[in-house]
């Protein structure tokens, strides 16, 4: 096929390279990543409830999304007012929707359930590092590619967040997925000469990456964006115009005339060089690739930017520009072709927003653009914590552990690098580089600093890092001797800080860094779960459901017969009660292991072995912090199981609502092996009342399905509660003239656990708020109070140190007539 030689084609690739030639086994190496990634990520992905407040509080708008069948306009908290107070819910404007849609579609797919909240990210970070491996294995090398894939998916940042739903690894995986296919590009071998199957694969992979980040969000727009506005009294080519902008089926038509332009761009040439019998040759058939490739990257930074907003083109952007800048190859704009670029970016990263804009217009322009972007970046807003230049070397070297003792070491190759425009692996190395700084001195500058926003900086670290490891493997200078000495000092450091230290690893990925480590951890079944006393019983109906009365007539109070244990594996629970696992042992072990490498890679002659025991060390980490360590702070730092008990004391009066957005397609499938593997759930709703006493953390409203009642200001929200919403009515007892009537009815508090929480200051409040409705005739619910002589409360949830549960029941005054509330059912 002929075709015009383009100043791209005179540019890429980017200094001279060779052609690419298929290591042995290739195929099965691929397999064995990939398969080795879903082994750490995947198993144990739904054993323990979503973390507060980030989980639970995506989770929620995401449940919401699926119940409400509204993929545009993500909302957040209880709709409906309660007393004068404003309601609480509102559309949620702080977040893009990538993380939103992928968990919605997990849900669709899988079903309602810790697993299918957590799939996506556990499936990023696998893609992110497989391809890792991928594109360091062809820039540089297959070690240098095995390495880099390790390092990332075993440093402690990378993994945890790869176990929790939030939105870091919807932006930085796709992100860097991005950024490996521009390195491709760039710099990535001769691939001219590919068989023709493996030419057709990479643009079918391509434009298949291109077309799922595009043709959903047109479906999308036509079924979920329609504005019902009145347009009379405007002139008829306003009112024209606006109507159009108002439906999303022609937002829909916009966009598909994009891609189909773009399409036709892109493939156009080759199938008219197809129709006429002429082959590419392989210069052109390379140049083919690297489109393909960049492709990848401009639709990827578009998917990023619906992760995290302008960071996900803005931060690859200006790391392309500080490159072009160091290097003067002002070329590689140009063989970036930038037109074709913008237009296969703006049909992935626009739609959403665009519909955002016509829907909400300047409530969601101030509070996701000025107030979530700028001022976090500017201003400090939500900023908990401060620093400068050392504040993330901190968190880099806990989230990197153990790898981060190799970070000298990397820049002290890097300063030995000699620039040349010629050299592919030093410019390649230089890009990844400037790719790390510039993410680091980034979210340094930025004035609001959680600790996991250091994590777009990590995986380049750990491409320089495989690099540099890759190499050392070879070097018996000195500078390598000298790299790996300054690695023991570093490695033990950072060891002794984590020792010290249990919840620093936590610290990486969620909020309250102040909070204090929990004092009941599930690490036996025969502890208790609480200093609370037992309650009293004779026989086990007495108990709540899963416990037990034991021979001292006191309901079972242990471990083994919580709640956190009848909704986790056996798996978790096997390995809570293994002693070797304690955090003192394996940071011992750990210790051991990582000093014992390093000091075997001092020697070039068995350099190797410790590079295997250090890589030993990452993957146990790993499997240890997925199976045991987050389990084992998540009674505490969950509510799941706080909720089951609220479930659980419902008894048969629980409903289990079927709404048809819950049920899964593995269910329709048939496949109902599945659906109870992965612990999927309808809507439950429970006749009782659950009400929250200030306090806002975010899981009491996931795991409630929105149906409990926020009184965020108790002192002004609970007699508007007890008056108008408490009272039902309810089936009188046999023979009464009346056969329903309005009466009080059980009710829980959620609450955080603390002393001044008590159950006897629960059933004070209450009873000091029923006291004004009784003096106040005319109130609303004054009737269902005549025969309540008080409120009682008591403690029914001992397993959480941080959140608890009150059951609140009426007490009726002695010799209340039977046809009054006393004798009454709910219904």
């Amino acid at each position: 096929m002929e075709q015009t030689t383009t100043s791209c084609a005179r540019i890429l690739p980017l200094g001279e390279v060779t052609p690419w030639q298929r290591p042995r086994n290739e195929w099965a190496v691929r397999l064995g990543v990939l398969l080795l990634l879903c082994m750490l990520f995947l198993p144990n992905l739904g054993a323990f409830g979503l973390w507060d407040p980030w989980e639970t509080h995506y989770g929620e708008v995401t449940r919401n999304m699926v119940e409400s069948y509204d993929w545009v306009s993500p909302w957040w908290g209880y709709r409906n007012k309660i007393g004068d107070q404003g309601a609480q819910g509102s559309y949620f404007y702080s977040k893009p929707i990538l993380i939103f849609w992928m968990e919605a579609a997990s849900v669709r797919l899988i079903g309602f359930s810790e697993w299918a909240i957590r799939l996506p990210m556990a499936m990023f970070a696998i893609l992110c590092a497989f391809f890792a491996y991928y594109a360091a294995a062809k820039v540089w090398n297959r070690r240098t590619g095995l390495l880099a894939a390790l390092i990332a998916a075993t440093s402690p940042q990378f993994f945890m967040l790869a176990r929790q739903a939030q939105t870091d690894m919807m932006f930085v995986a796709p992100m860097t997925v991005g950024m490996l296919f521009l390195l491709l590009a760039l710099f990535g071998p001769d691939e001219g000469a590919v068989s023709r199957r493996s030419f057709i694969a990479k643009q079918v992979f391509g434009l298949c990456v291109f077309l799922l980040a595009t043709i959903p969000q047109c479906v999308i727009l036509i079924t979920d964006l329609s504005l019902d506005k009145n347009y009379e009294g405007l002139p008829p080519l306003q009112r024209f115009l606006l109507g159009a902008k108002d439906s999303g089926v022609n937002h829909a038509i916009v966009y598909g005339l994009l891609v189909a332009g773009f399409l036709a761009w892109h493939l156009v040439p080759m199938i008219r060089g197809s129709v006429r019998g002429r082959k590419l040759s392989p210069e052109q058939r390379d140049l083919t690739i690297r489109r393909t490739y960049l492709l990848v990257f401009v639709t990827l930074c578009g998917v990023a930017s619906l992760g995290k907003g302008l960071l996900g083109f803005m931060l690859p952007g200006a790391i392309i520009l500080v490159y072009v800048a160091a290097t003067r190859q002002w070329v590689v704009l140009k063989a970036l072709e930038i037109p074709r670029a913008l237009l296969a970016f703006i049909p992935v990263a626009f739609p959403w927003y665009v519909a955002m804009f016509v829907k909400h217009g300047n409530g969601f322009y101030s509070r996701f653009f000025i107030h979530d972007h700028f001022n976090r970046l500017g201003t400090g807003v939500h900023q908990i914590d401060s620093g400068t230049f050392e504040h993330f070397l901190k968190w880099l070297g806990v989230g990197m552990y153990p790898w981060v003792a190799f970070v000298p070491l990397a820049i002290l190759v890097l300063s030995r690098l000699r620039l040349s425009l010629k050299t592919r692996d030093n410019q390649a190395t230089l890009l990844v580089f400037l790719w790390f700084f510039f993410s680091y001195i980034l979210f340094t500058i930025a004035k609001t600093k959680f600790h996991h926003y250091i994590f777009p900086a990590l995986p380049p670290m750990a491409l320089l890092i495989g690099k540099t490891l890759s190499d050392l493997a070879r070097d018996r200078g000195v500078v390598a001797r000298a790299g790996v000495l300054l690695a023991v000092g570093l490695f033990v450091a950072v060891t002794y800080n984590l020792s010290n230290e249990p919840q620093m690893w936590r610290d990486l990925v969620t909020y309250k860094y102040d909070r204090a480590l929990p004092k009941h951890l599930p690490l036996s079944a025969d502890d208790p779960t609480s200093e609370d006393k037992p309650e009293s019983c004779q026989s086990d109906a007495e108990c709540r459901p899963h416990k037990e009365c034991t021979p001292e007539n006191t309901c079972s109070d242990t471990w083994e017969t919580s709640q956190f244990y009848q909704h986790s594996t056996s798996t978790v629970r096997w390995a809570l009660n293994q002693d070797a696992f304690l955090y003192d042992n394996m940071i011992l072990f750990w210790g051991v292991l990582g000093l014992a490498s390093l000091l075997l890679m001092f020697f070039p002659v068995v350099r190797r072995a410790g590079l295997v025991g250090l890589v030993l060390l990452g993957l146990t980490q790993t499997g240890w912090a997925m199976s045991y360590y987050l389990p084992m702070l998540s009674p505490h730092w969950s509510q799941k199981n706080v909720f089951e008990d609220y479930y659980d004391l419902c008894g048969d009066k629980l409903k289990h609502v079927e709404v048809d957005a819950y049920e899964p397609i593995i269910k329709k499938l048939g496949m109902d092996g599945l659906y109870d593997y992965f612990g999927a759930t309808v809507k439950r709703v429970c006749p009782y009342n659950i009400t929250s006493w200030l306090i806002v953390w975010r899981g009491e409203t996931y795991y409630s399905y929105n149906e409990l009642l926020p009184l965020e200001k108790k002192n002004v929200q609970l007699q508007p509660y007890l008056d108008s919403i408490n009272p039902m009515m309810m089936e009188s007892a046999a023979g009464c003239p009346q056969p329903r009537q309005l009466c009080p009815r059980r009710f829980f508090v959620f609450m955080e656990n603390r002393e001044a929480n008590s159950a006897s200051s629960v059933a004070s409040g209450v009873n000091a708020e029923m006291a004004k409705i009784k003096k106040d005739g005319g109130s609303p619910g004054h009737a269902a109070y005549v025969d309540v002589e008080k409120w009682e409360a008591v403690k029914v949830n001992r397993e959480n140190d941080y959140f608890t549960l009150f059951q609140v029941d009426p007490v009726f005054k002695k010799g209340a007539d039977t046809c009054g509330c006393a004798g009454a059912t709910l219904p």
